[in-house]
């Protein structure tokens, strides 16, 4: 995971790479196919596991890790969000 964040962090390597829409995925994506030391160690859950969705098909239950509150400012959603999930939230030792 270091080696990831710093090439994500590099300003070589973000200088070189294209206008991707989709930044972060993108450049994960990329780093993935290109570079065989991080493909090597890379590993795969299920979305929800680590990152669940406020509301929708993925979303949280009791358990999973993290709420991801994506979209939430086109219904501007985001401070109820917050409010809801911050009321759930527990602290792990």
């Amino acid at each position: 995971m270091r080696l990831f964040i710093d090439l994500w962090a590099d300003p070589l390597v973000i200088e070189k790479t294209p206008s991707w829409p989709l930044r972060e995925q993108d450049a994960l994506v990329h780093f993935l196919i290109h570079h065989p030391v991080l493909r090597e160690r890379a590993g795969f859950v299920k979305q929800r596991l680590i990152n669940a969705y406020a509301v929708g098909p993925s979303e949280w239950v009791e358990g999973e890790l993290l709420v991801h509150f994506a979209g939430c400012w086109v219904d501007s959603k985001c401070a109820e969000y917050f409010t809801t999930f911050w009321d759930k939230r527990k602290t792990l030792l």
